[in-house]
């Protein structure tokens, strides 16, 4: 099964995205990230902030299988816990695909693509979830909930990383 991966309006790694290419690369399936065929069975898209929602949605003329999810297009939609669950793909985003998303701005070529070599090599995920305060314009309490643990730094520790 041919899987399209796309990350609408995220700067660094999206997690989500990195751990569903996980679950279909272990299905067997083949993840395409970037450069999306137009005949993939699925296509994932995430969308990360609200005033991204209908542009995003255009997407569908050129993946009618499309599934959106992220805050920016639902705030209750979460992956399956089985999902939620796996180590995410650390391979689905190279370096140069990291230095894309944040090349603009002030800064030397060199010191951004040492950042997004920096980046690419971080373990990503969650020690907690949640918050304790109540920002008027913060999603995350009505997302997250309270604050609370969701796992330990050895969890989300990358794999041959230093």
């Amino acid at each position: 099964m041919k899987i399209g991966l796309i990350d609408y309006d995220g700067k660094i790694p999206n997690l989500a995205l990195m751990k569903l290419s996980a679950y279909h690369k272990a299905r067997g399936d083949e993840v395409y990230f970037g450069s999306i065929p137009n005949d993939c069975e699925k296509v994932y898209c995430s969308v990360l902030f609200t005033w991204n929602k209908a542009k995003a949605e255009r997407l569908r003329l050129a993946y009618p299988n499309i599934e959106f999810g992220g805050t920016g297009y639902d705030i209750e939609k979460k992956l399956p816990p089985e999902i939620d669950a796996l180590e995410p793909d650390y391979d689905l985003y190279t370096t140069g695909e990291i230095y894309s998303r944040i090349c603009r701005g002030i800064g030397t070529k060199k010191a951004k693509l040492k950042k997004a070599e920096t980046i690419r090599n971080m373990g990503i995920g969650f020690t907690t979830r949640g918050c304790v305060r109540n920002c008027a314009f913060c999603v995350v309490p009505r997302k997250e909930g309270k604050l609370r643990q969701a796992s330990e730094i050895r969890d989300i520790v990358r794999p041959g990383s230093n």
